[in-house]
């Protein structure tokens, strides 16, 4: 496949406003004839506290995933002193990832981010995110309706709501997090799951200028909603 990448980026700066943005096209086409177009344009502005990120697509095709002309993320920041509050597409990742870990790749085109509300106080040694929202996540699945290898053909539709909490003393460094995902899995063979999943964490680091120590432990509960009862049930699988 022949493949170019083109990234342009610019800046402005106007009294108490900046502006800042980068472009990336992405132009290829395969042996077989395939050919993609896309154009992603990242912008940032900023004025005071107040940081606003907005990023616009243009493919049609993608190498990866579906159409789209227009906007595809945003972002309302807003930071003073101690605090910190996101409104829009949020990415985030607490600790190693093992709980949540949001991302956006569009290399292999998965998409994790959630969209919501995101609230942070940190001081000196202490830190806490709270943070609420919707995702839904595409992937490909073989025992789905649809599949393809270029474009996703699975939807799993996720109302989650969690906290974060680190605490430094010295070289060391606790923490605690609460993540609750209310999930909705399409089965094409079956009705519809509909499953709550609850983790907990605990974690405790060290680090000194010779070595680094990190542990984590997790505890998982899953419940699966009962019609009939009207209430969640343990998940006897898991």
């Amino acid at each position: 496949m022949k493949k170019f990448i083109v990234f342009f980026s610019f800046s402005f700066l106007m009294s108490q406003v900046s502006f800042t943005g980068n472009t990336e096209t992405r132009i290829g086409e395969s042996k077989t004839g395939f050919y993609y177009n896309e154009t992603l344009v990242n912008t940032n502005m900023q004025y005071e506290n107040f940081v606003n990120w907005l990023q616009f697509e243009f493919s049609d095709p993608p190498e990866l995933g579906r159409s789209l002309n227009g906007l595809r993320k945003l972002r309302m920041e807003y930071n003073n002193n101690n605090i910190s509050l996101k409104m829009g597409d949020l990415y985030e990742i607490w600790k190693r990832g093992i709980i949540l870990n949001s991302i956006d790749d569009q290399a292999i085109d998965r998409d994790t981010g959630i969209r919501g509300l995101s609230f942070d106080y940190y001081s000196d040694d202490f830190t806490v995110q709270f943070i609420t929202g919707k995702a839904k996540v595409w992937q490909s699945s073989i025992y789905a309706i649809g599949y393809s290898d270029r474009i996703h053909n699975y939807l799993t539709s996720y109302n989650m709501y969690g906290v974060n909490m680190n605490y430094s003393l010295g070289s060391h460094q606790f923490g605690s997090s609460f993540l609750q995902s209310k999930e909705i899995h399409p089965n094409s063979l079956a009705d519809t799951l509909d499953v709550k999943n609850q983790l907990l964490s605990g974690s405790y680091g060290f680090s000194n200028s010779f070595y680094d120590f990190y542990a984590e432990y997790i505890m998982n509960r899953s419940f699966e909603f009962n019609d009939d009862e009207e209430y969640y049930e343990d998940h006897a699988e898991g």
